[in-house]
C-alpha cells in the first residue's frame, strides 16, 4: 500500500475571528501531498488521522501595525488502533498594516509548515 503513499483523514476546526476558515487544511494538504500523502473523506480508509483545532487572536496594533496570533492543537493517530503518536501546540503570529484578519491570515500560511515539518517526523 505504500506504493500509493500515505492515506491522511484531516478533522481540522480553524477559526478565524468566529468564522471557519479552510485556509490551514488546504495549505496543510498541499504540503503534505508534496511528500506522497493522499486524503480520504472516510476515516475508517486512513492509515493516519490528524485533528486540528485553531484559533486567532487579536493581539495589539502598534504603529499603524496590526498583530494576531493563531494557536493550533495538533493530535496524529494511528487509525487502526488509535493510538496517539503526537499531540504539541503551536502559537505563530502574523502582522499587517491592513487589519487584524489579514495578519491572522499570515499567521496560518507561516504556522502550517510548522506543523507538516512535525507531522511528516512521523508518518514517514
Amino acid at each position: 500500500d505504500l506504493e500509493q503513499g500515505i492515506s491522511i483523514f484531516i478533522r481540522c476546526n480553524a477559526q478565524l475571528f468566529g468564522t471557519t476558515t479552510p485556509l490551514l487544511e488546504n495549505k496543510l494538504k498541499a504540503q503534505l501531498a508534496e511528500n506522497k500523502c493522499s486524503f480520504v473523506a472516510d476515516s475508517t480508509r486512513a492509515d493516519w488521522l490528524i485533528i486540528i483545532d485553531a484559533n486567532a487572536e487579536e493581539y495589539n496594533n502598534a504603529y499603524n501595525t496590526f498583530y494576531s496570533y493563531v494557536n493550533a492543537t495538533i493530535s496524529l493517530e494511528k487509525r487502526y488502533n488509535r493510538q496517539q503518536v503526537y499531540h504539541d501546540e503551536f502559537r505563530q503570529k502574523g502582522g499587517s498594516a491592513k487589519d487584524y484578519n489579514d495578519a491572522a491570515t499570515k499567521a496560518y500560511n507561516d504556522i502550517v509548515s510548522k506543523i507538516s515539518e512535525q507531522i511528516l517526523t512521523y508518518i514517514k
